[in-house]
């Protein structure tokens, strides 16, 4: 494979961009608009630029915006051009909406560009091995378009990821390794929802169990959707509405939770809903079409057991955090939080109740000023007698970082497969060791 010190580029000297490129128009810049808001870990890691121009990162990693950020300065400076990057994501949802941020970051599309959705399950050992297989050097750092090609179509006939449970023991992964095991013990609960070999393939042909971790996450969410210590207060924030709607209708209908407390882009949508305007970027204004609809019966059903904020925080000239009430309809900048009178009275609420449960942050809480709405309903609950629980990787890392993570009745180690139960679905891994079980009940009613 040629190295990326040695690809061809003509009619441009000493590997630089054409003068009409992404990298002359950021050096025209006094300062890149897209490092606006990073901490300063954030900066140092887009900043850096030694290294491989592979990148790694999926929807939910916590990671996202700042390689996609990093991406955009690798661009801006001239490091590499557009078709010398293979963005490999978890998801081709996260290839799209880092394909379509980083044009924001850049002011223009950036075409030229391979993004690589490997699916969920497909991390950088297994990505490289399957490089080798298909005769591509394990230590890569550029893709050409041919290379690619083979690499997916490897990977597909290889592990035919994501696929009913029938597929799934026909692949090579399951039928290589699952003659090499007596036992197969499966305590990985982040990953219960997902329909693939390693999860839902193996326990269909060896005797198999939960673990200690996975039957103590059970345990939890179970007792959030049987019999919850009342009031049961839910809190749901951060980016993914589709992820949230079918919590909030599930807890709901059955009657298991008597409020929620929205924040983050859900908000955004209820306030809709309730005919306050608020600004929606352009990553968000998809979810908004496709699910305001829903949300509206949401109102109609249970509008007294779901509580929007009553003020939003956004950014003032100075770069400070100032607070707005919704009825203001301030639409001129996007909310990064909500508000400081919301917070008072999400507080109050979580201190009252028996049972909080929360799930995503409540704004933008990497950015500084910003993180007021998630910290301080953390706190609330790490000070409460009652049952609490936490999940998803944004809240349970804040939390570490507060010092406040043992405080809580339980931390989760995951979002979507705890949302997923909340929502009423089946796991697919969870479902596979029920199969495991009865089979060995089966085989042995004696035991």
């Amino acid at each position: 494979m040629t190295e990326p010190s040695k690809l061809p580029h003509p009619a441009v000297p000493d590997h630089q961009p054409s003068p009409g490129g992404i990298a002359a128009r950021a050096r025209a810049a006094a300062a890149p608009q897209y490092l606006a808001g990073l901490n300063a870990e954030q900066r140092e890691a887009v900043e850096t630029l030694d290294g491989p121009v592979l990148v790694l990162a999926g929807a939910g990693t916590g990671k996202t915006r700042v390689l996609t950020t990093r991406i955009a300065h690798i661009l801006s400076q001239g490091r590499a051009r557009p078709n010398e990057i293979l963005s490999v994501t978890f998801t081709n949802k996260a290839a799209r909406e880092m394909k379509l941020r980083l044009g924001q970051m850049l002011g223009q599309a950036v075409e030229g560009m391979p993004w690589l959705g490997t699916f969920h399950s497909i991390g950088g050992r297994i990505l490289r091995f399957h490089a080798e297989l298909v005769q591509l050097k394990s230590n890569f750092t550029v893709l050409d378009v041919d290379d690619q090609v083979r690499l997916l179509k490897q990977l597909l006939q290889a592990e035919n990821i994501d696929d009913k449970r029938e597929k799934l023991v026909k692949t090579h992964f399951v039928r290589r390794l699952a003659p090499l095991f007596d036992l197969y013990i499966n305590d990985a609960f982040a990953t219960a929802h997902r329909s693939q070999p390693s999860i839902a393939g193996l326990p269909e042909l060896l005797p198999s169990a939960a673990g200690r971790l996975m039957e103590k996450e059970l345990d939890a969410v179970s007792t959030l959707l049987e019999e919850p210590k009342r009031p049961c207060v839910y809190s749901l924030g951060g980016a993914k509405v589709e992820d949230k709607l079918p919590v909030i209708e599930n807890i709901l209908s059955r009657g298991k939770a008597d409020k929620i407390l929205l924040g983050g882009v859900p908000a955004k949508l209820f306030l809709r809903v309730r005919q306050v305007e608020t600004k929606i970027n352009d990553e968000e204004i998809r979810d908004f079409k496709q699910f305001l609809g829903q949300a509206k019966n949401l109102t109609e059903k249970y509008r007294d057991h779901i509580e929007v904020p009553l003020d939003l925080a956004y950014e003032d000239k100075q770069g400070k955090r100032i607070d707005r009430p919704v009825t203001s309809t301030y639409t001129e900048q996007e909310a990064l939080d909500i508000g400081s009178k919301t917070v008072e009275k999400y507080s109050n609420i979580v201190g009252e109740a028996a049972t909080t449960v929360a799930n995503g942050p409540l704004g933008v809480f990497e950015r500084n000023g910003f993180d007021k709405g998630t910290r301080e309903l953390l706190e609330s609950m790490a000070k409460s007698n009652g049952y609490t629980v936490i999940g998803g990787g944004h809240l349970v890392g804040l939390a570490s970082i507060q010092g406040i993570e043992e405080k809580f009745s339980h931390v989760s180690t995951a979002g979507g497969a705890m949302l997923s139960l909340l929502s009423g679905q089946n796991l697919p891994g969870v479902d596979a060791l029920v199969r495991a079980a009865t089979r060995m009940r089966m085989s042995n009613p004696l035991a």
